[in-house]
């Protein structure tokens, strides 16, 4: 639908503005296509996170939400981590390779040492291991492969 050159020009002002913040917070920030925003120092600085959870795993998505005051309107810039990345916390797969439908295990990627590689700041280790044991109890029919998991976490699982 046509809008007014009027319009356009002010919503391009206003992103002009918020690029600009961001520019000057990560100065190593990118813009894809979509406009989405994305740097790899929000691994360190983050404010805002989310975990996506499904039968299949749990993964972690960082983001920085920075507040733009524009002619008195707050405007919220989302930066997301280098390339919108998901960190895998757990995966359910079969235990047999020849049965790949089979999901019945829950096998633990090394999401601490993928963190501290990144530069993830510690503090959300916690969090991922209330994921973790809340999809443990929501599945509780999954056998637990033990090759990969963190000590801390074995020992709240045999405490639950």
């Amino acid at each position: 639908m046509p809008q007014l050159l009027k319009n356009s020009i002010s919503e391009l002002e206003i992103n002009l503005a918020i690029q600009k913040a961001v520019f000057n917070k990560f100065p190593d920030a990118k813009i894809n296509y979509a406009g989405e925003l994305s740097s790899k120092t929000v691994n360190k600085e983050y404010n805002r996170y989310s975990f996506f959870k499904s039968a299949y795993g749990i993964s972690l998505k960082l983001r920085y939400e920075l507040e733009v005051n524009i002619n008195g309107q707050i405007h919220i810039a989302d930066i997301h981590s280098d390339s919108n990345r998901e960190y895998s916390i757990l995966y359910v797969t079969s235990s047999e390779s020849n049965k790949y439908f089979k999901l019945d295990t829950i096998k633990f990627p090394n999401y601490i040492k993928t963190f501290k590689r990144c530069k993830v700041r510690s503090d959300i280790f916690n969090e991922c291991r209330v994921e973790i044991l809340e999809f443990i109890k929501k599945y509780p029919h999954y056998k637990i492969d033990n090759s990969n998991i963190e000590p801390r976490l074995k020992k709240l699982l045999i405490f639950t």
